[in-house]
């Protein structure tokens, strides 16, 4: 009887442990807090930005996150976009200590990543 507890009651611990780090194992189809965490920091740094409040989606993603633009129908400079985009994850890389997920904007006429 005692073994039997013993085995339940470690069978039970063995899968009940989660991995609580802050380093992500990725895991195909699978949201991480991380990445809810990156879609949150894209949203407050875009509402922060004057002219872009309420014009856009922000989607969580495992290895992309996804910024649907309402308006414009396209950038007005792609390659000052795409910097604007590099300086968005750039914070998200060094905190972490990993590449952050790819960032994804995606307007009506065009879609740009990074």
């Amino acid at each position: 009887m005692k073994i039997s507890f013993a085995i339940i009651t470690l069978f039970v611990l063995l899968t009940g442990c989660t991995n609580l780090s802050d380093k992500k194992i990725e895991q195909p189809f699978v949201i991480s807090t991380i990445d809810v965490n990156e879609a949150y920091y894209v949203r407050d740094f875009l509402n922060a930005t004057e002219g872009f409040k309420g014009t856009f989606n922000v989607n969580a993603g495992s290895t992309v996150t996804t910024v649907t633009f309402k308006s414009p129908d396209e950038p007005m400079d792609e390659e000052a976009c795409r910097k604007w985009m590099r300086s968005i994850k750039a914070p998200l890389t060094e905190h972490r200590g990993r590449e952050a997920n790819t960032l994804k904007f995606v307007f009506k006429n065009v879609t740009l990543e990074e």
